[in-house]
């Protein structure tokens, strides 16, 4: 078992919950601040949607502690080396597309975007080949949801957040604080 999946198979939920939200919020928000003058996540595939992959990754922890990992090819070393392979090069292109500036910015679009596409594909596939019944449908559920987020905050413009805040408010992020028009 690689070390994800054993860290996931050993530690209790509740552990797993304030890791990772604090990986997703209690870094990012704190880091805009800092920088920027002010912690916000205007796109809804992040501050509402995360949450939503967030349970999925929580059901396949669930669901590995519960019966183990059966499909030998999820515990493989090559399924996690493309994994995370393909949820870095994610980020990459990603951060190409966007050219996010600041540290709380590059730090969500290069370590929160792969990590939770990383997760999120091995414990979704978990969860639907190995999960109740339940679980699956919610596992779907969760995922769609995901994407219609996805989809809507890339129609909004909302998907961009820093030329978000300066079409809707006139709000710019200089190199040290927020600036109004």
């Amino acid at each position: 078992m690689h070390c994800s999946h054993y860290l996931f198979s050993v530690t209790e939920i509740w552990a797993q919950v304030f890791v990772l939200y604090m990986l997703l919020y209690g870094v990012q928000h704190p880091m805009r601040f800092l920088f920027k003058g002010i912690g916000y996540n205007v796109a809804w595939s992040a501050s509402i949607g995360d949450i939503a992959l967030l349970c999925c990754i929580l059901m396949g922890a669930s669901t590995m502690q519960k019966n183990g990992i059966h499909h030998q090819w999820l515990a493989s070393g090559a399924f996690h080396a493309l994994a995370i392979t393909g949820s870095m090069l994610l980020g990459i292109v990603v951060q190409g597309i966007f050219r996010q500036e600041g540290a709380s910015d590059r730090y969500h679009t290069l370590f929160i975007v792969p990590l939770l596409m990383y997760l999120s594909l091995s414990f979704t596939l978990l969860t639907l080949l190995e999960g109740t019944a339940q679980d699956k449908i919610w596992t779907a559920l969760l995922v769609l949801f995901w994407i219609a987020l996805c989809a809507f905050d890339w129609i909004t413009g909302r998907i961009d957040q820093p030329k978000w805040w300066k079409q809707v408010y006139g709000v710019t992020f200089g190199k040290e604080k927020l600036m109004y028009k």
